[in-house]
C-alpha cells in the first residue's frame, strides 16, 4: 500500500476539472476515465508526463456512474492543491527543465510556450517545422514561464514584468548536461491580454548534439499545431478567381513583403485576414507573429501583439518598429504588420524581407502603383527607391475597394429610371463605354439601386463585394519603377496580356452586368489613378480602348478632371490622351 501511494505521489498532478470523470488503481497501473473524456488534450498530455516519469497507464473506458463507485472504494487520482511556495517553486522548475530536456531530445531548435487565456500550448520547431510537444493548463503556463524567466535563467532585468516584453539568457552547466551552450528568451504579452495571454520563446543554442538526443526520455511523434477550419473566402467576398489564384501563388514565396493599399475602410485587413487564414490551413508548421493596433481578428494559431498606448505620428511608427524588431527574435516564418507607417518601420520590413521572413502588411495609397512614391517620400535619405524596388522584395501589391452591390430584387433598370436619373456627362460615358466593348452590348442589363425592399433591410444594397487588383511584382515592373516612375510603371504593366484588371475595370464590369450601380464607381473612389488596359484594340483605330472610356469616366467622374469642354466626341478623336 505504501508502494500504491509513494507511485501516486511521485505522478504530476491531474488538472483538478478532470478529477470526477477520473479513476485510478495503482496496483494494476490501470486508469478508468469516462469516454467522452478520453479523448481531452490535457488528460492525453498528463498521461505523456507520466509515461516520462516512468509510469504507463493502461485506460479503460468506464461509464461515469461506475467510475463514482471505484472513488468511492478509495481510487482517486490526485488532483492539483495548494502547495507550499517552496515546493511549487521547485515543481515548476522541474516541470520548465523537464520540457527543456525534451526539446534538446527532439533537437528542436526553439521551443514556444503559448499562453492562450484558456490553456498553454507547448511547441517545438524540429526540423524547421513546429510541432505541439503538450498542452497544460494556462496556470502551468504561466508558472512554468515564471520559472524559467526568474528562476532558471541569469541573465535577465532584475524583475519579471508582465505587461512588457524581455529578454534573457540560460547559459552555464545547468544547460551544457543537455548538450546546450546556451538558451536565449524572449517573453511577452500577446492576445488575449486581459484573459492572460502571453508567449515565451526560447532559442536552444547546442554544442553535442548526440548529448542532447539522450536527454527527455524517449521520443512519441509530435503533430503539427491545428489547421483553422473553413476555406478561403475571397471569391465569396467579391475577388476573381484569377486574383484568388495569384494571392495563393504570393503566400507559397519563401520570403518577400505582399502590400494591400487602399483608403481607410476598404477591406485591407479582412482580406489579409482571410489570406493568413488559408496559409495556416495549407501550412501549420509556420509561425506567423501579428503586430496590429488594436488586433482586429483573433487568430488562434498566431503569436498576436497589440501595440498600446496613445501615440500617433512617429511615436506610433517607433511602436510599430519596437514591436516588429521584437518579433523577429521570435522565430517568426510570417509577419503580418498592421501598417508600414515610418521609415524605420519600412527599413525593418524590407531587412525581415531579406532574411527570410514572410510579411504582409498594409499602405495607405490609392493607387498600387504610387506605393514607391509613398515610402520613398517617407525618408528618401534612407529609403530611396533603388534600394526597395526589388522584385525579391516586393513581391506583391494588392488595390482594394468596397463597393456596394445591388439588391438583385429592388434594383431599378436604368431604361426604366428615367432621363435624369444620370448626370448627362455620365449617361454619355455609358453610352461610349457600350460601343468601345461590343462585347457587353447595350446598356439594357445596368442598373440603378432601387427604394429598397424587406431582402435588402430597405436599402437597395444586398451588401458591399470587394474589388481588387493583383499585381505579381517582377523585374521589369521594379526597373520601370526606378528608371521612369509610376505613370510609365503603371502604362508598361497594364500593357501585358497577363495583367490583371484594374479597379475601375473590375467595377465597370459590374456596372455592365447590373450587379453595380455606376454612380458608386466614382462615390467609392475607384477613378484615381486606375485605367484600363487589358491588351485588345480598338478596330477603328489600332490603339488601345483604353483612353476611349477612361477619359471620358475621369471626366463624368473624377471632379478634379471635370470640365464641360470634355465630351465623349471630342476625347475619342484626342491622341493626346489616349495613352494615360
Amino acid at each position: 500500500m505504501d508502494g500504491d501511494a509513494r507511485i501516486g505521489r511521485d505522478l504530476p498532478a491531474l488538472p483538478e476539472h478532470l478529477s470526477e470523470f477520473i479513476a485510478i488503481d495503482h496496483a494494476t497501473q490501470k486508469l478508468y476515465v469516462e469516454p467522452r473524456r478520453k479523448a481531452d488534450p490535457l488528460l492525453l498530455t498528463w498521461l505523456d508526463r507520466c509515461r516520462q516519469r516512468g509510469v504507463k497507464f493502461d485506460v479503460v473506458s468506464l461509464d461515469l456512474d461506475e467510475i463514482v463507485e471505484w472513488r468511492r472504494n478509495g481510487l482517486r487520482p490526485i488532483v492539483r492543491t495548494a502547495t507550499s511556495g517552496n515546493d511549487a517553486a521547485l515543481e515548476n522548475r522541474e516541470a520548465a527543465m523537464n520540457i527543456l530536456a525534451r526539446g534538446a531530445n527532439y533537437t528542436a531548435s526553439d521551443i514556444h510556450i503559448l499562453l492562450r487565456g484558456s490553456h498553454t500550448e507547448v511547441q517545438f520547431r524540429v526540423k524547421g517545422e513546429l510541432r505541439v510537444a503538450e498542452r497544460l493548463t494556462q496556470e502551468e503556463g504561466e508558472a512554468i514561464i515564471r520559472a524559467f524567466y526568474q528562476g532558471i535563467a541569469v541573465v535577465k532585468d532584475a524583475s519579471f514584468t508582465p505587461l512588457e516584453t524581455q529578454n534573457a539568457q540560460i547559459s552555464g552547466p545547468i544547460v551544457q548536461e543537455y548538450g546546450l551552450s546556451s538558451v536565449r528568451i524572449v517573453r511577452g504579452p500577446a492576445h488575449p491580454v486581459e484573459t492572460g495571454g502571453g508567449f515565451m520563446v526560447l532559442r536552444l543554442q547546442y554544442m553535442d548534439t548526440a548529448a542532447a538526443r539522450k536527454q527527455g526520455g524517449g521520443r512519441t511523434i509530435l503533430d503539427y499545431p491545428r489547421r483553422p477550419d473553413g476555406t478561403l473566402r475571397l471569391e465569396e467576398m467579391g475577388y476573381l478567381a484569377k486574383q484568388a489564384d495569384k494571392l495563393r501563388y504570393l503566400i507559397e514565396g519563401s520570403s518577400g513583403i505582399v502590400l494591400f493599399t487602399g483608403p481607410t475602410g476598404s477591406g485591407k485587413t479582412t482580406s489579409i485576414y482571410e489570406l493568413l487564414r488559408e496559409s495556416a490551413r495549407l501550412s501549420p508548421m509556420l509561425r506567423l507573429v501579428s503586430i496590429e493596433k488594436p488586433v482586429e481578428y483573433p487568430m488562434p494559431w498566431a503569436v498576436q501583439l497589440s501595440i498600446t498606448g496613445d501615440g500617433v505620428g512617429d511615436d506610433e511608427g517607433d511602436a510599430f518598429g519596437d514591436y516588429l524588431r521584437h518579433s523577429l527574435r521570435m522565430d517568426p516564418d510570417w509577419i503580418f504588420l498592421g501598417e508600414i507607417r515610418s521609415a524605420g518601420v519600412a527599413l525593418t520590413a524590407f531587412e525581415a524581407s531579406l532574411t527570410g521572413h514572410k510579411v504582409v502588411s498594409t499602405i495607405h495609397t490609392e493607387d498600387p502603383f504610387s506605393v514607391p512614391d509613398r515610402i520613398e517620400i517617407m525618408d528618401a535619405a534612407r529609403l530611396p527607391r533603388q534600394m526597395f524596388c526589388n522584385s525579391k522584395m516586393i513581391r506583391g501589391i494588392v488595390n482594394q475597394r468596397l463597393v456596394p452591390q445591388l439588391c438583385p430584387h429592388c434594383a431599378v433598370p436604368l431604361s426604366a429610371a428615367g432621363s435624369d436619373a444620370l448626370w448627362p456627362r455620365l449617361s454619355a460615358a455609358l453610352d461610349t463605354y457600350a460601343t468601345a466593348w461590343p462585347q457587353y452590348g447595350d446598356l439594357s442589363r445596368v442598373k440603378l439601386r432601387g427604394a429598397g425592399c424587406a431582402a435588402c433591410h430597405h436599402d437597395g444594397i444586398s451588401r458591399r463585394i470587394a474589388i481588387a487588383e493583383v499585381i505579381v511584382t517582377d523585374a521589369d515592373l521594379m526597373r520601370d519603377f526606378v528608371d521612369h516612375g509610376a505613370d510609365t510603371a503603371r502604362r508598361n504593366y497594364r500593357k501585358r496580356a497577363d495583367a490583371d484588371w484594374s479597379v475601375l475595370h473590375t467595377a465597370m464590369d459590374g456596372v455592365m452586368a447590373g450587379r453595380i450601380d455606376p454612380r458608386d464607381v466614382g462615390w467609392c473612389n475607384l477613378t484615381s489613378g486606375n485605367s484600363f488596359w487589358v491588351g485588345s484594340w480598338c478596330p477603328c483605330r489600332g490603339m488601345p480602348r483604353q483612353g476611349l472610356f477612361i477619359l471620358v469616366f475621369h471626366a463624368v467622374v473624377h471632379t478634379n478632371m471635370e470640365t464641360d469642354e470634355w465630351t465623349p466626341k471630342r476625347i475619342r478623336l484626342s491622341r493626346h490622351f489616349w495613352n494615360i
